[in-house]
């Protein structure tokens, strides 16, 4: 095992990535966030054709230009496993943006995995290995660390590389390795990590239509999500959930009225900027609009059932998780005449899919029941 604790050395292993033939590395991080909005590093392992090491910035400091350099580098692939914590991590620790993914997790579902395998599902699929968990939930930022939790965070990216070339090497076979990295790149590419205040309130339930009830919800979570990214602390420590339904119900005029509350501990400076922030509320005269994208008119349901039909059935004759494909609000498109509106519009996604649903329509193809089972046919049309 390696702990790098020198800018020099993390830069020699850096060299040794880019003199490698297969022009890969593999990521993990071990990380802390129980106590603040923003994760807490504890460390960050690497893993490469030649080798692997960890780095400890809680330990030791590092200058990241050429990790940086690396990571936003297109000749190299950057493998990781559910990537989402650990690009947020990059990117809001040390300002990077790590380019050309692979999400093994993500290449799972292109190969019939289903929705979220975990890395020791993969394992054991790939590697017949049956991973250790029993230091998963090690306080990473507490030193100095046990061997055993070296070796466990060691294990993680070394596992990750057996796993990684396996899966490549089966989706090249299939023609579908270029589609995991386009779907790993448009997931970090999206920055669906970061919460914009404006848009904290899409995240809570909505009880009601009242348009002062709406300017209260959104300016209370506006409030409680710049409150928590200023001072890291987790939103729910500033304001829990059912606090803001509370104040955005009762309306209060007062601090005081705030302090028979069930759910607000009464704080003075908090209970005054709250008030503020109900007062901004009812004074404001554009209420949000609430989306509920998902809602199906009566007069598509059957249509859409029809396309699910297709769906499963594609999912199932291609070994690809069906929601890899394509989603409820696809299929509403598509129902409602859309289909280029639609993520299956092109592509592989219009090969396996968008190009049946187009025929649907057509009237070029029909579902049949033959024995347990719905079969796709393609009557010939007469001309």
């Amino acid at each position: 095992m390696q702990i790098i604790s020198t800018s020099a050395n993390l830069n020699y292993h850096i060299a040794r990535i880019y003199e490698s033939d297969s022009k890969y590395v593999i990521l993990d991080t071990e990380f802390v966030r129980e106590r603040t909005y923003y994760p807490t590093v504890g460390l960050i392992q690497v893993g490469y054709e030649g080798g692997e090491f960890i780095l400890d910035p809680v330990e030791y400091r590092y200058e990241y230009s050429e990790f940086k350099r690396m990571l936003e580098d297109k000749a190299i692939t950057k493998v990781l496993h559910a990537c989402g914590q650990d690009v947020e991590i990059f990117y809001y620790n040390y300002d990077i943006s790590p380019v050309n993914l692979f999400d093994t997790q993500i290449a799972a579902k292109l190969l019939g995995f289903g929705e979220a395998a975990s890395l020791s599902k993969l394992t054991e699929a790939y590697l017949d290995l049956k991973l250790d968990k029993t230091a998963r939930y090690t306080d990473w930022l507490k030193r100095p660390l046990e061997r055993e939790q070296i070796e466990y965070a060691l294990s993680d990216v070394t596992t990750l590389r057996d796993v990684y070339l396996q899966l490549k090497q089966e989706l090249e076979h299939k023609g579908r390795y270029n589609w995991a990295v386009e779907e790993s790149d448009k997931y970090v590419q999206s920055k669906n990590f970061i919460v914009e205040p404006d848009d904290a309130w899409k995240r809570l339930k909505v009880k009601g239509s009242d348009p002062k009830y709406l300017c209260m919800l959104k300016s209370l979570a506006r409030w409680r999500e710049m409150t928590a990214q200023v001072q890291n602390r987790p939103r729910m420590w500033v304001l829990k959930d059912d606090a803001i339904q509370e104040i955005a119900t009762i309306r209060p005029k007062t601090p005081e009225d705030l302090k028979g509350l069930r759910f607000f501990r009464f704080d003075e400076k908090m209970a005054h900027e709250i008030i503020g922030v109900v007062d901004y509320a009812l004074n404001e005269e554009t209420a949000p609009k609430l989306e509920n994208k998902f809602s199906i008119p009566d007069s598509i349901e059957p249509v859409i059932g029809m396309l699910k039909i297709i769906l499963r059935n594609q999912s199932y004759k291609h070994y690809i998780a069906a929601s890899s494909i394509a989603d409820l609000e696809d299929l509403k498109d598509i129902a409602m005449g859309n289909l280029a509106k639609s993520k299956v519009a092109e592509g592989w996604r219009y090969e396996i899919f968008g190009k049946f649903a187009e025929k649907l329509f057509r009237s070029e193809l029909a579902l049949i029941v033959e024995g347990n089972k719905v079969v796709m046919i393609e009557p010939q049309l007469e001309g």
